[in-house]
């Protein structure tokens, strides 16, 4: 692959540029991804909100991320090994405007 393959803008301004990622560590960040899958999840698709938090968001394996835009929550991720050692890891996003 040589460079000429790629472009790289030089001046532009991406709206990517104000989002922060950032590893929750406190309760008022977890708190905040709380809210934003249940928005999306229970609010907007539906789903029972029985099933939404569940014992891996409260487990030391589990790690939650959640994206700032301008200091405001836009988006949370959610990984945690599955209980097998033979299964996968999940990881599911949501955004949120």
């Amino acid at each position: 692959v040589n460079s000429s393959d790629y472009c790289y803008p030089t001046k532009q301004r991406s709206e990517m540029d104000d989002i922060k990622i950032i590893h929750v560590s406190t309760t008022e960040e977890q708190n905040e991804c709380y809210k934003i899958r249940t928005e999306i999840f229970v609010k907007e698709q539906n789903c029972n909100p029985a099933n939404e938090l569940d014992e891996y968001d409260k487990s030391s394996s589990c790690h939650h991320f959640l994206a700032l835009k301008s200091s405001l929550p836009i988006g949370t991720v959610r990984i945690h090994p599955y209980p097998s050692p033979t299964s996968t890891t999940e990881m599911y996003i949501t955004c949120s405007n």
